[in-house]
């Protein structure tokens, strides 16, 4: 009888608590792809902001390959990260989801396909996402070139790392000081939420 009150309880309260949860998002504009992690999920009627600018992002993206006619696959991920640890990685012939496991500790390996830009930040700018989209799409063949082995520490505890390849923060900054027409211009699109 004991058991049964014990399990009975459980059942009770197991649909009350609930365990902190993650909220993943992905998304496709034509021919790219975006995808969403943050840390916390505060279900499907509230919409953290972040979020909003990735699917902002991906909408305007599509708009931005379309006028540099690019037919290849994009991949735009984005993680919300909740500690000073921050990667940005600007890479041609992979569109595998990447930055899930970055974050648990793995690289994933490269399909040699399309195009990505992966950000692991506590915040993303639309405007910088943009000119970082359009700087690697007009600068497709030589990308890779920009990725240098990078330590990035894959939990909170700030013991565990992997060395990734990633842009440096200099190279980061030198083409978001760069003004782009395109961009100033595509900016200004109503987007539909």
């Amino acid at each position: 009888m004991k058991q049964f009150l014990t399990l009975l309880i459980f059942l009770l309260l197991s649909g009350i608590l609930t365990a902190h949860k993650p909220k993943s998002k992905s998304e496709k504009f034509g021919n790219v792809k975006t995808f969403f992690k943050s840390g916390f999920n505060f279900g499907d009627k509230t919409r953290e902001s972040q979020e909003m600018k990735i699917h902002i992002i991906g909408k305007l993206s599509e708009t931005v390959g379309k006028r540099l006619n690019f037919k290849d696959t994009l991949m735009i991920e984005y993680e919300r990260s909740y500690k000073e640890n921050k990667l940005i990685i600007l890479e041609n012939n992979n569109t595998n989801y990447k930055v899930l496991g970055l974050t648990g500790g793995s690289i994933i390996e490269s399909n040699g396909k399309g195009l990505a830009v992966r950000i692991i930040d506590e915040n993303i700018n639309v405007i910088d996402v943009l000119k970082l989209v359009e700087y690697s799409i007009c600068n497709r063949k030589k990308i890779n070139k920009f990725l240098i082995p990078t330590d990035y520490i894959y939990d909170y505890s700030n013991e565990n790392k992997i060395t990734v390849p990633a842009n440096s923060e200099d190279f980061i900054q030198k083409i978001l000081k760069k003004k782009s027409d395109l961009i100033d211009e595509i900016i200004k699109d109503e987007i539909e939420l």
